[in-house]
């Protein structure tokens, strides 16, 4: 769709650095981070591990105990792709890293669709519709572009790829 921007390759020199182009391309180098969001059961480790197998990449989950610990190892290395639940966003110094981690993206399923995936007994869903709203603020709080859950997996790892292709 956007190969006709880059016609033919070319090589660029940086002080220090040597950086090729090719058609259709991002920028040749380490690829930077996937940082999918979502609630359980909205399908974050189907797409990840979809995607880290459609860009060559490493899934990761870090433990959400550890705030920004737990965290900090991602923003100096690219090529992971990393899961971020709602306990993520507890801690505000883990909050504001995430998005400065790679490309944000929000895996986005309504309160049925959660519910039935995640199994969540009768006499719990309403609790759970109560706190749901807050839950999402949060994610789109992070600046991430939406993804179906609704979507075929493949489907939203291409759009991945798709996005990383543009922004490199």
């Amino acid at each position: 769709m956007y190969e006709h921007f880059i016609k033919k390759k070319q090589e660029v020199q940086e002080e220090g650095k040597v950086r090729t182009f090719k058609r259709g391309s991002a920028p040749a180098g380490k690829p930077r981070n996937v940082i999918l969001c979502g609630l359980e059961g909205s399908g974050r480790t189907a797409l990840a591990n979809e995607t880290a197998r459609l860009l060559d990449m490493q899934v990761a989950a870090p433990g959400a105990a550890d705030g920004v610990s737990a965290l900090a190892p991602f923003a100096k290395d690219g090529g992971h792709i990393v899961i971020i639940g709602p306990e993520h966003l507890q801690d505000s110094n883990s909050a504001a890293l995430i998005p400065r981690l790679g490309h944000v993206f929000f895996l986005m399923a309504d309160v049925p669709f959660l519910i039935e995936a995640q199994g969540i007994p009768e006499g719990e869903q309403e609790s759970f519709a109560a706190a749901f709203p807050e839950l999402e603020m949060r994610f789109h709080s992070l600046g991430g572009l939406p993804l179906s859950a609704y979507r075929p997996v493949e489907e939203n790892a291409e759009q991945v790829e798709e996005v990383l292709t543009l922004c490199g």
